[in-house]
């Protein structure tokens, strides 16, 4: 695949470089979602593990929490990069597929078969689950 080569998008669904994204975005996420249960801002709020961990490991893990934001906002910057590089050069839409869920392809690839959304809820409802005994194993429900 060329870049500035213009070509039918044939992909169903991310390219190489567009699944190592989704891996690093869901891994700084991870990051940020852990760092930030046990942040401190040394004013008013922490996070609900920051007293469990203690005041200095909090301290590192809230600097990680603030670099890694950075990190974020760097990778969702060339993701709308790589959006609008795609759209110039090779004259494929993915915003909208992003948005829809759809996308047109080409006659001869064959679309993928979607999972059922009762599949998605019993996910949904499960993770939640895990959410909320985390959160009262550590002590932060009642």
């Amino acid at each position: 695949m060329h870049l500035a080569r213009r070509e039918p998008d044939t992909e169903v669904g991310h390219n190489a470089a567009g699944g190592w994204m989704v891996i690093a975005m869901l891994a700084i996420l991870f990051v940020q979602a852990g760092t930030g249960l046990c942040a401190n801002d040394d004013v008013l709020t922490e996070g609900p593990l920051a007293l469990i961990v203690g005041k200095e490991r909090s301290d590192w893990l809230t600097h990680i929490h603030d670099v890694n934001f950075t990190l974020i906002e760097i990778v969702v910057a060339l993701h709308v990069l790589a959006i609008v590089t795609y759209r110039l050069l090779k004259g494929h839409n993915l915003l909208m597929p992003m948005v829809t869920g759809k996308k047109r392809l080409p006659g001869a690839t064959r679309a993928p078969r979607m999972m059922h959304p009762i599949l998605a809820a019993f996910v949904l409802v499960f993770c939640a689950l895990v959410v909320l005994l985390f959160l009262f194993f550590v002590g932060y429900m009642p």
